[in-house]
């Protein structure tokens, strides 16, 4: 069982944007359903976590996957200066990170941060958006992936456009949802071998 969380998750984010996950662990919490982590001091190497209690919908489980990956994308060493603390940070400095002037998260921060956001659904895409940005650019990313461009034009609409913006993202989306059609197939083979 253990294995086929991983593999479930190796088979929906391609090998090449995962090459710095390098450990994954399984563990026991009544509330955490997953986590990334690094566990180097310039985030080279990254740990997945999963729960080992099986969540009830595999749906849930494949967003709470994209959902981590955006956490990995968000703070990996190329977006968060490492070296660098509150004090000396000459970029954004936001949630204990100093994130580059071009990492993800300082653009998200510019397009939807600098002025107050009401608690809404207008303005978050879930609830657990509004508790944190990082919160919020992992849920907009995940309904980036799993969802059509959106068309209406609340705050929270475009933090999902806001990745369209990235050609590179569009090209990973477009690698995820290939894998989206068969990954339930697989998943269920795998908890079931």
């Amino acid at each position: 069982y253990h294995s086929s969380l991983w593999y479930s998750f190796a088979w929906l984010i391609p090998e090449e944007a995962r090459t710095d996950m390098n450990k994954f662990e399984v563990f026991d919490s009544g509330s955490t359903l997953a986590y990334v982590m690094t566990h180097d001091l310039f985030a080279e190497q990254w740990t997945l976590g999963m729960n080992r209690d099986n969540l009830e919908l595999a749906s849930e489980t494949m967003v709470t996957y994209i959902h981590e990956f955006a956490h990995l994308l968000s703070l990996r060493g190329t977006e968060v200066d490492y070296y660098n603390d509150e004090d000396s940070c000459e970029g954004l400095y936001l949630d204990d990170y100093c994130y580059f002037d071009d990492a993800y998260i300082h653009h998200f921060y510019n397009n939807f941060y600098t002025t107050e956001q009401e608690e809404t659904h207008d303005y978050f895409i879930s609830d657990y958006a509004m508790t944190s940005i990082i919160e919020d650019f992992a849920e907009s990313f995940a309904h980036f992936v799993l969802t059509p461009q959106p068309i209406e034009t609340t705050i929270a609409d475009e933090k999902i456009r806001f990745f369209y913006n990235f050609e590179n993202l569009v090209i990973l989306r477009a690698q995820i949802l290939g894998r989206v059609a068969t990954w339930l197939d697989r998943t269920v083979t795998w908890v079931t071998m």
